[in-house]
């Protein structure tokens, strides 16, 4: 029941309470009497003063709890604490208007700014403060972080101020502007200052009040003293322990109205007819003061919230909506989650839902789904707006930004059954666990230098969650042997938390505020938590059945877990126990997490980063400011620098991270396998396998590789693209992305640049620049399935393998002219394709026929010269001098053939997994070492890093000329340029009287008679002489019998009967 007020220009004293009986609500009223704190104060000593009190609002649902008021304009409002919801009452009418809807019941403070027509409230389950204009159209959070238990606010227009107080951990009294902004601790922030609750402003003697349930007293501060060391008034304090003061307010002679549990006091009491009065206001013109204010007149001009303060007035939006360009305008958000909102994925979407939708009354509008995909995991990145989720149908982890409009993007592919994912915000660092590995890994959040962190003792890793600030990595285990453990971020320092009374726990979530760990055990059917030390284990909620739990996730104090058998989302509060809501949903619902700046804060606690490119901090670092760490680098990285490096204020080391590891994979003779699960590279001349660092690739099928740019080449289905890379995966690159389909084979030509690609979706092979510039297409026509695709670099021809309906194997020029068949019967499958450059041959394997073949380079002289097993299906072909390497897609294995021996080895290590290996090739380093002068020079034909690719020998070898004088007296200057055969490794050696060029490997074992070319300019000719050494024995010298040659020939025959030839300059 309402009451309807003639008249309310009078000063009156209003408070709220409820009665109650036994626990049971009976009445929830708001009364109100005559007069001010003078008036009241004689009647309760005298008794001789008429005190006339009135009900003002009665009702038996609801909890009246915390007011306020706009004196000019009649209303009154109040949190109702049952109910959830702020209530506005116009005096003169006795209506009563619902404002806002999704209060928690821990609402303990509300104010009204007078001047612009708005009212705050803190909310301390949630622990936030909003903003509402009268009419409760628009709303928006106003502080969401750094809060631990807000508690009473009040509202300064003159000085544009909103102050409150904060009575839990840190007890403390902040403030900041009308919009949130500049906001600072006003008094507090340390252990003995009490626990502050009520406040009021004395607006004449600019006066803050305050009540202190702890130190049962009222203090007073000078709002104009900005010094540290202002002095604290006590204006009341109990002798007794009867005294808790908890609302205050002042009248207009700053007499204070105490609201307590039990009375009204000051400091004597008088009844209020109530169980437990809760809010108390001065309802008095003299308590809001006149100041002018446009948003009084056409809402300030601002589309939704106008607020005025001493200097200028500001437009804010509705939660949803941006403000523009303009400053007065407001647009709806592009954001997907403008605030902090609850991320849920069922079987089909992700939705987002309000955080405080357990307190939703009307719920119709709860859900809103953002992406339609399927995900069993997710986390995000708060600061960059990113979502990161794992997609169970192609195992990969992928991420988009939470905006309309953007897609997902691919971090990690073919990473087995992820359990759980986490995000490092502070380090920018990616943690999961890949349960079908048994291993935890980390990356970058771009997906780059993904390594294995924890590896050993560990079953079925599943949930994961990680703690940046106390830098803990914690994961549970569903295994054999259950259990939740704990390490540091760099996988060090493990200890379990909990290993007893543990079966399934499948879920876990982190209070970051209170160091709790929260996790949902299925078979047992509890909700427990504990803390990051191990320490207070409790169990929160528990059933007597096993329950499938999709889900967990923590916010302030609300606790939230997904039931997916049971189509159901539960929400408590933890900290009270109250179990607040049970949402049905659609769909059975999975994962959930609650997207929140307020549950990623970096400000505070800012830290150098632990990992960086190919490399992490070893254990132990202390990454905070001046923290010095030593690193170590992954296997394939080298450290480029000795000693520690040290954390600056910046968050930044003193040196640069993306230098200390270096690539340092053997680069003398390797392989390059395409997989599924990325590019490997194993090294033929040691037992190393590894899958490159590579960030962009997705699903590649053709790859090649330059040694004069140290750049790969890739297709990529996933991609639709041709891409590039640094084989550390730097300078990753998109090459061309328009207008292809299914790139599958291809080939470069290192000497003029070009690469050349088959899409077989398409049915054509087109050749483009490095840089993807002078596109054009060559064989349009006439294809069904162009797969494998090779260059002979000498004859600049290209041949490409059909395996369509009418397979076949042709050839054409690198223009297009000059299409030719090369091979057309009885062929399958034709998938890998092969040059054997030392007899001119060309090779291929066909995967349905079992079987791999050669001919001349024109189709002549076919033969069969392996057959492969039944149960096998080759893709990808190398043809060396010695060895065949083809690869098994159905089985995994890259083969190895010993061309004489016949002997077949399988080159994948025991252990390691290659998914679907497909296109292969083969290159091999020539290493040139060279002593120089002070200032060397580099031929341009003698690179440091020069590669060939081993599908092809030369038989030239070419000695470069140098026409400056060449002396040996301690400083050698020269140069040697090399062009060798495929495998050819040269090593030049300086000393004081020979120079000698090794030539490695140049033929096969079994090569007896041939002859290489030498090419040697005559200037070299006329300065030095030359000796041949096979095997270690010296032999004659190449040239004459007294080894000088007044005019020698452009070059020389050398008769080779060995794979090893030293030439050695013997004279200068």
């Amino acid at each position: 029941m309402s009451v309807k007020h003639e008249s309310v220009e009078e000063s009156r004293l209003i408070w709220s309470g409820v009665r109650s009986h036994l626990g049971q609500v009976l009445e929830s009223t708001i009364k109100s009497a005559d007069g001010g704190g003078e008036s009241l104060y004689q009647h309760i000593q005298t008794r001789n003063v008429s005190l006339q009190i009135d009900t003002i609002l009665s009702e038996i649902a609801g909890f009246k709890g915390p007011m306020t008021f706009d004196y000019r304009k009649s209303l009154l409002f109040w949190a109702d604490t049952v109910g959830k919801k702020i209530f506005k009452m116009a005096l003169l009418s006795g209506d009563v208007i619902e404002i806002y809807d999704g209060t928690s019941n821990d609402v303990s403070g509300i104010a009204a700014d007078w001047v612009s027509g708005n009212i705050y409230w803190c909310d301390a389950a949630y622990d936030w403060i909003m903003i509402s204009d009268y009419g409760g159209n628009y709303h928006r959070t106003v502080q969401s972080t750094g809060l631990d238990e807000p508690g009473d606010i009040v509202v300064d227009p003159a000085r544009g101020k909103l102050y409150w107080s904060d009575w839990e951990k840190n007890p403390r009294i902040e403030y900041s502007n009308l919009m949130g902004g500049e906001r600072s601790i006003f008094v507090g922030g340390y252990d003995d200052f009490g626990s502050p609750h009520g406040l009021a402003i004395d607006y004449v003697e600019n006066r803050l009040y305050w009540s202190d349930v702890a130190h049962e007293a009222i203090f007073n501060i000078d709002l104009d003293d900005p010094g540290p060391n202002r002095d604290i008034i006590i204006v009341l304090q109990s002798s007794t322990l009867l005294f808790y003061p908890f609302h205050i307010d002042l009248d207009s002679n700053s007499t204070v109205m105490i609201g307590n549990v039990t009375k009204i006091l000051e400091p004597i009491s008088f009844s209020t007819g109530f169980s437990a009065p809760i809010g108390v206001v001065f309802y008095s013109i003299t308590r809001q003061p006149s100041h002018n204010s446009s948003c009084l007149y056409d809402n300030g001009g601002c589309d939704h919230l106008c607020i005025t303060d001493p200097i200028e007035t500001a437009c804010q939006c509705n939660h949803g909506h941006a403000l523009g360009d303009d400053g007065v305008s407001c647009n709806e958000d592009n954001h997907l989650t403008p605030g902090d909102y609850i991320l849920l994925a069922d079987s089909s979407d992700i939705s987002v839902m309000p955080v405080n939708v357990g307190d939703i009354n009307d719920l119709s509008v709860s859900m809103l789904p953002i992406a339609h995909l399927y995900v069993t995991s997710m986390d995000y990145d708060h600061n960059q707006d990113m979502l990161y989720v794992y997609h169970p149908g192609n195992r990969g982890i992928w991420r988009t930004v939470l905006r309309d409009d953007e897609h997902f993007e691919n971090v990690h592919q073919n990473v087995g059954d992820v359990g759980g994912i986490a995000i490092d915000w502070l380090a920018s660092n990616l943690y999961w666990t890949d349960v079908d590995h048994s291993v935890i890994m980390i990356s970058k959040l771009d997906g780059m230098f993904a390594i294995t962190l924890v590896s050993t003792d560990i079953h079925k890793p599943r949930a994961i969650v990680v703690h940046p600030h106390q830098r803990y990595l914690i994961w549970s285990d569903i295994g054999m042997f259950p259990k939740i453990e704990r390490t540091s971020l760099s996988g060090k320092e493990r200890m379990s938390l909990v290993d007893f009374n543990i079966l399934r726990p499948v879920a876990m979530a982190l209070d970051y505020s209170n160091d709790i760990l929260f996790w949902a055990d299925e078979t047992r059917g509890t909700i427990e938590s504990i803390t990051i030390t191990g320490s207070a284990r409790t169990v929160i909620d528990s059933s007597n059945s096993v329950r499938t739990i999709g889900g967990l996730a923590v916010f302030q104090d609300i606790l939230i877990w997904t039931e997916t058998d049971n189509l159901a989302l539960e929400i408590i509060d933890f900290d009270s126990g109250q179990h607040k809501q049970r949402i049905t949903t659609p769909d059975p619902p999975g994962p959930i997490t609650v997207f929140a700046n307020s549950r990623q804060q970096t400000a505070a606690d800012e830290r150098c980063q632990l990992t960086f490119p190919h490399g992490r901090m070893e254990e132990a670092c202390d990454n905070s400011l001046g923290g010095v760490c030593r690193f170590v680098c992954e296997n394939e990285f080298y450290a480029a620098h000795s000693g520690t490096v040290t954390c600056l204020t910046d968050a930044q080391w003193d040196m640069d991270v993306d230098d200390l590891c270096v690539f340092d994979i053997a680069l003398d003779d390797f392989l390059l396998i395409v997989a599924k699960d990325g590019i490997h590279y194993i090294d033929l001349t040691s037992p190393e396998h590894d899958v490159l660092p590579l960030r962009d690739v997705q699903y590649p099928l053709g790859v090649e590789f330059d040694s004069h740019t140290d750049t790969l080449y890739w297709t990529d289905i996933s991609l639709r693209a041709i891409a590039k890379t640094r084989l550390d995966g730097s300078q990753s690159e998109i090459i061309i992305d328009q207008d292809i389909m299914y790139p599958d084979g291809i080939a470069i030509d290192t000497e003029n640049e070009m690469l050349y690609w088959a899409d077989s979706e398409v049915d054509r092979i087109e050749s483009a620049s490095y840089d993807g510039s002078n596109r054009r297409p060559l064989v349009v026509y006439d294809m069904d399935e162009p797969r494998a695709l090779i260059l002979h670099q000498t004859q600049q021809v290209l041949y490409w393998s059909d395996w369509g309906k009418d397979p076949r194997i042709e050839a054409c020029h690198v223009d297009g002219t000059n299409r030719r068949i090369i091979v057309q019967d009885d062929l399958g499958m034709p998938l890998g394709l092969a040059f054997d450059t030392l007899e001119e041959k060309l090779y291929w394997c066909d995967s349905s026929r079992h079987v791999i073949e050669s001919c001349n380079l024109d189709g002549s002289g076919r033969q069969a010269v392996f057959d492969i097993a039944a149960d096998s299906s080759c893709y990808g072909l190398v043809v060396t001098d010695t060895y065949v390497y083809w690869t098994d897609f159905i089985s995994g294995a890259v083969h190895e053939i010993n061309r004489h021996t016949h002997e077949d080895s399988n080159l994948v290590m025991e252990g390691f997994h290659m998914d679907s290996p497909k296109d292969v090739k083969r290159y091999t380093q020539l290493s040139i070492l060279t002593t120089m002068s002070a200032e060397p020079t580099t031929d341009v034909t003698a690179s440091n890093n020069t590669y060939l690719n081993i599908s092809g020998d030369i038989r030239r070898f070419t000695y470069p000329s140098n026409s400056q004088s060449m002396t040996i007296i301690g400083v050698v200057v020269g140069i040697v340029a090399l062009i060798l055969v495929v495998g050819g490794v040269v090593l030049i050696f300086i000393s004081f009287r020979k120079q000698s060029v090794l030539l490695k490997n140049c033929f096969g074992n079994n090569v007896t008679e041939t002859e290489l070319e030498l090419e040697v300019p005559k200037p070299i000719y006329n300065e030095v002489e030359f000796e041949i050494n096979r095997n270690g024995a010296t032999r004659n010298p190449i040239y004459s019998e007294n080894g000088s040659m007044s005019d020698p020939p452009d070059h020389v025959l050398i008769p080779v009967d060995s794979r090893d030839i030293q030439i050695v300059q013997t004279h200068i």
